[in-house]
């Protein structure tokens, strides 16, 4: 594997005809995509996910474009994870998860402009917000909206005029006369996830030795890549669960390891840590010695006999 995690996941995009070697997407109609989660904009609001393009991808991250916040009509932090899945389970001879923790950083749209790309979002975007205008214009207000400030197209009359002012659009920048000042107003947006975090997930379960699993962690002071280490695929750091109740304490999770010796597979002991027994087993322990014991005293008893 590669130092970089990014430059391992151009690699084996480009392999798969996503990107180019430099990668920068190759388009319509090859999807090349990820998940981003960001979180809400207050404590108690639910993270924002959304499945955005990525336009290319360089040294420092993830570029992708959006229209205003990456988290939607709602906003939120520039924290963000992103998770991006590649094959077809279990049949497609390759399976990929990839996953990455990171800061979501604004870009210059007029320094990416001239990449020429993700002409069809600009348009959508433009005829958004031209319909949008269209609706305060006359009505003096953008409603109706739903409680994250996103439009509502209630009537076959608003959904038509959307396609009508979408056709429009198309035309003027089939022309040449969208320009990049007006793509902008509309809210037309550059980002780059830089991660901190990648891995790398390969294979499934129905693989002859299971997935394999990657690591890669940047430096914060040096800003360089730790060389790829090698994860156990399934981890239980946690076995209570999300809620931490203590109900949770009876519910025993059985972790299988299994380890790489001598160009084989060997497969140890379950990894309970302790004793790690649960409630019922305890009182099937405890009934086993109590029948036990009274076996045994029977036995003394008719001996004395």
């Amino acid at each position: 594997m590669k130092a970089s995690p990014l430059d391992e996941f151009i690699a084996r995009s480009h392999a798969r005809g996503q990107c180019d070697k430099h990668g920068v997407a190759t388009g319509f109609p090859v999807p090349w995509a990820f998940t981003l989660a960001t979180p809400g904009p207050t404590p108690d609001s639910h993270p924002s996910c959304r499945n955005i393009g990525i336009h290319h991808v360089d040294a420092e991250g993830f570029v992708f474009a959006c229209r205003g916040h990456p988290g939607g009509a709602a906003g939120g932090g520039s924290l963000a994870s992103i998770c991006f899945l590649a094959g077809n389970y279990p049949n497609a001879g390759f399976e990929e998860q990839w996953r990455a923790e990171g800061i979501v950083q604004p870009l210059d749209v007029s320094e990416a402009m001239p990449l020429n790309a993700d002409q069809d979002l600009q348009v959508q975007i433009v005829a958004s917000a031209a319909f949008s205008e269209a609706r305060r214009a006359k009505s003096g207000s953008s409603d109706p909206v739903d409680t994250n400030g996103r439009l509502l197209l209630p009537t076959d009359e608003d959904a038509a005029t959307l396609d009508a002012r979408v056709a429009a659009v198309e035309t003027r920048r089939a022309a040449g006369k969208l320009h990049a000042d007006e793509i902008k107003r509309a809210g037309f947006r550059w980002y780059r996830l830089a991660p901190s975090r990648v891995e790398v997930l390969a294979g499934g379960p129905s693989w002859p030795h299971g997935p394999t699993r990657h690591e890669w962690i940047k430096s914060a002071h040096a800003g360089v890549w730790t060389p790829p280490t090698r994860v156990l695929p399934y981890n239980v750091a946690n076995v209570e669960g999300p809620t931490g109740n203590a109900a949770n304490k009876s519910f025993n999770v059985e972790a299988r390891v299994d380890v790489r010796r001598d160009g084989g597979w060997d497969s140890p002991a379950s990894a309970r840590g302790g004793f790690g027994w649960t409630a019922f087993e305890m009182m099937l322990a405890a009934y086993a010695l109590g029948v036990t014991a009274a076996c045994v005293l029977l036995l003394r008893m008719s001996g004395g006999m």
